[in-house]
């Protein structure tokens, strides 16, 4: 671990003491956004764009280099304000935005087995002495030809130059400021996706983790297939969302008529324990993603037991699309739980908040049900 960033400890995924400020102050700067202008709309807005790190593969960011190219390209002609604005403001951020879109459609889940390394490079790796980059690797290939942006601290002291320079030929103060801005405003995108994506990198952090052990850890055919048929942990995950199941099958025939209110009632003895979980006026997003965790659990069983039955005769191009079906699934598995488990678990304190300070939790209770 190092004090800061250069652009090659970043590449090489050296984790350094200021990114790891930079994420902290970044979490309470979106905090005090949001309690001060009451609203998560920024934050929100954050999530959103983070996933334009978090998928970047070799494949898009071949793609943003020949974009990227192609930007310094028009940069070197006559420099005028609106150019440099429309070029770089414009037209740096939506390269990357089809270069992600694009590699991600073209290797999903290269792009998914992506994620860990892009997180722990921006979110640990780089800080304010790493220079501002349209794509992954650009300062490496621009500091060959000297070319590239200086960081945010060299930029410092060369606005402190520029300060001396008008100073000293007796110019107005009003120079100065103007130089400021043209020096300052490349470094705006950066800077704000850099924060942004520091403030969210907690909330991805779960996901990261789910790509990490489900698409990152290679283990040779058949492996996965036989710890997903015959694991004793596959063989619990399979008990429990057979009751889960239950409980879906339960609230559907509820709703069917099939089962009368009473008589759940009479089951489950509160009656708000069945208008929450059981009642189907009521489908809160979370019941789906755990009834579609419970169907691809038993999906990804019957798909091992039956790969592990025809081994011998699977070529290794089919074992590796099962391989790559089985990390997938997995993932997208531990992602459902993740959010599920995630957002009741913010209800409940949630819940208690609202129960002990403000004397009234039906505000979380309607999360709950929807």
């Amino acid at each position: 671990m190092r004090l800061h960033s250069t652009p090659t400890s970043a590449h090489d995924g050296e984790i350094t003491f200021l990114a790891i400020g930079e994420c902290i102050a970044a979490v309470c700067l979106y905090t005090a956004i949001g309690v001060y202008l009451h609203t998560v709309l920024f934050y929100c807005i954050a999530i959103v764009l983070a996933p334009l790190t978090l998928l970047r593969t070799e494949l898009s960011s071949s793609f943003a280099m020949a974009g990227g190219y192609t930007i310094r390209l028009l940069l070197t002609g006559k420099k005028t304000l609106p150019k440099i604005i429309l070029i770089w403001l414009i037209g740096g951020p939506l390269l990357r935005v089809i270069t992600t879109i694009n590699g991600f459609f073209h290797q999903p889940i290269v792009a998914i087995r992506s994620m860990p390394g892009n997180w722990i490079r921006q979110a640990l790796c780089t800080d304010i002495y790493h220079p501002p980059e349209i794509f992954q690797s650009e300062n490496i290939l621009a500091d060959n030809f000297r070319s590239r942006l200086p960081t945010f601290p060299e930029m410092l002291r060369n606005a402190r130059k520029v300060k001396l320079i008008v100073a000293g030929h007796g110019r107005s103060q009003i120079w100065y400021y103007f130089f400021l801005f043209f020096m300052f405003f490349p470094y705006i995108p950066s800077i704000i996706y850099r924060i942004s994506f520091k403030a969210t990198s907690i909330v991805y952090m779960p996901l990261v983790w789910a790509s990490q052990i489900t698409l990152r850890n290679s283990n040779p055919w058949p492996y996965t297939a036989e710890r997903i048929s015959k694991g004793k942990f596959e063989a619990d995950v399979r008990k429990v969302s057979l009751i889960v199941l239950v409980f879906f099958v339960y609230k559907i025939g509820l709703n069917a008529g099939l089962i009368t209110e009473k008589a759940a009632i009479d089951k489950y003895v509160s009656k708000e324990f069945v208008d929450s979980f059981l009642e189907l006026r009521n489908w809160p997003w979370w019941e789906f993603a755990l009834a579609a965790n419970v169907i691809l659990t038993y999906i990804i069983y019957y798909v091992a037991d039956w790969a592990i039955s025809m081994n011998d005769f699977l070529s290794d191009r089919k074992k590796n699309v099962l391989s790559g079906f089985f990390s997938f699934a997995l993932f997208v598995r531990a992602a459902l739980s993740i959010a599920s488990v995630t957002y009741l678990v913010c209800l409940a304190f949630l819940y208690v908040f609202w129960s002990i300070y403000m004397k009234d939790a039906s505000y979380s209770y309607h999360l709950l049900t929807t």
